[in-house]
């Protein structure tokens, strides 16, 4: 959003264009190869007409390793190896895998190798941008989205973390009846009183929702949430709990059961990113590119049970 701005400023580029305009615009290319689905694919997507979010003053191309001639020509050459006679782009893809060649070499998009919640943002997001409503319609959507509903169940969930600059507190609010997270809040900054004091505010706002947080051993929440008035339900991830919870909501994403609304807001923005790029390897989960994974955590707190239970009664703590 910043480049672009700045290039549309007068004086940025030729002084006239093709159609004899004076306005100086300035262009930028944009060159890299594909890692995964992330916001360089978006960039792409922008460029291509048959795309949902085509613009027409984006063009975007996809050029494999042999649009370049003197590619071409040596990946047909004959390599002598181990296995026999074989052309360098056979022994290429044999040494690399066929995943790394796709990517590396084809320049193909593709989900991130180990990616947990698959298609997650093709299931369960909504973009508030790509509804055709104007800005007046846009504020009011959004409005309504995270409207306290009477009656609903709500359930608040939370990441501690010091609010330092290496960690980031993450709460999410998830709508038990609808299955929409209504809210996605980074307390960065904020030191755990405030935090605390903020997750309470934000209970009595949900129709005093419950709190699940993430017992992390060396964050003393107990009871520190009680005393605002908020139930807390601590969860801990030692014994392969954490791999319990995390698929309890991978399940949810598959079945369509999360839903989430882009605003345009940095952390639902974020939370997306994080979501997008959480992958399991070797049995230990973590976030490929993105530095964090707070709002992953915070997302499975609220889901931790979702596998358990079939048919949930609402509850009102309020008569």
């Amino acid at each position: 959003a910043n480049i672009e701005a700045r290039l549309n400023s007068p004086g940025r580029g030729r002084a006239v264009d093709r159609k004899g305009r004076k306005f100086g615009l300035g262009k930028a290319i944009i060159n890299s190869s594909p890692i995964g689905k992330n916001y360089f694919y978006d960039m792409y997507k922008f460029g291509q007409p048959g795309s949902d979010e085509y613009s027409s003053n984006w063009i975007s191309y996809k050029l494999s390793w042999r649009e370049n001639p003197y590619m071409d020509e040596l990946a047909d050459q004959i390599v002598h190896t181990k296995y026999g006679d074989m052309t360098y782009e056979e022994d290429l893809r044999r040494k690399i895998g066929d995943r790394l060649y796709r990517q590396n070499y084809l320049a193909d998009f593709l989900a991130i190798d180990g990616t947990v919640f698959k298609d997650f943002e093709e299931k369960c997001v909504k973009n508030l941008f790509d509804m055709g409503l104007n800005k007046q319609q846009r504020d009011e959507y959004a409005k309504k989205w995270v409207e306290t509903v009477p009656y609903h169940s709500y359930r608040i969930g939370y990441d501690p973390a010091t609010g330092s600059s290496t960690d980031t507190p993450a709460v999410v609010v998830r709508d038990m009846d609808t299955n929409q997270i209504v809210m996605a809040l980074s307390l960065y900054g904020k030191n755990y009183d405030q935090q605390w004091d903020e997750i309470g505010f934000i209970s009595r706002r949900y129709n005093y929702a419950p709190c699940t947080w993430l017992r992390t051993g060396h964050t003393a929440v107990e009871n520190q949430l009680a005393k605002r008035g908020v139930v807390e339900i601590p969860l801990d991830e030692q014994a392969g709990k954490k791999s319990q919870y995390i698929q309890s909501l991978e399940r949810a994403v598959q079945n369509g059961d999360v839903h989430v609304l882009n605003d345009g807001t940095e952390d639902i923005q974020t939370m997306i990113m994080e979501m997008n790029d959480y992958s399991e390897k070797g049995g230990k989960y973590s976030n490929e590119s993105q530095p964090h994974d707070d709002f992953v955590s915070a997302m499975y707190a609220v889901y931790y049970d979702y596998s358990e239970e079939t048919n949930r009664i609402s509850y009102c703590p309020l008569m």
